[in-house]
């Protein structure tokens, strides 16, 4: 309700709307479905550690992260490996800008990825923007709308 434009908009679970810093929190807007907090137990944890050998970020997923470092130099360093997952690019679609992000930032009207710098839909001249406005977006400085 507060209109702010928010450089990074939080996502609310239970509800399903987006929220600036200040109300993004299921008790600071309200929320009428609040999301359950996140619990993670230490069977799902897997820690990492680092290889005195060769070097390399090695996964333990046992209580004792020694016994997955033993299996691994008992593999001559090829077991238990953490692998990096791939960097994706994501390419501002404003027109002339070459500008990339390692994070979408994705227009919520018309669906498309821009930079941080185009990410508002009056900064991008979204032609979704004139027939439907968006709950989080203040109005353009020149509307005559009140």
């Amino acid at each position: 309700d507060c209109q702010q434009l928010d450089f990074l908009p939080f996502y609310c679970e239970g509800c399903k709307r987006v929220f600036c810093l200040q109300h993004r929190t299921a008790t600071k807007h309200d929320c009428p479905n609040p999301p359950a907090p996140h619990s993670e137990t230490k069977s799902t944890q897997k820690d990492l550690v680092v290889c005195p050998l060769c070097k390399n970020i090695v996964i333990s997923t046992h209580s004792d992260p020694n016994i997955s470092l033993n299996s691994h130099i008992d593999s001559n360093c090829k077991s238990n490996l953490y692998q990096r997952p791939p960097t994706q690019i994501y390419h501002c679609h404003a027109p002339k800008c070459k500008k990339t992000e390692l994070v979408p930032v994705v227009c919520p009207l018309c669906r498309i990825n821009f930079c941080f710098t185009h990410r508002a839909a009056r900064d991008h001249s979204c032609p979704s923007q004139t027939t439907k406005p968006s709950p989080y977006l203040p109005p353009n400085p020149g509307s005559t709308a009140q």
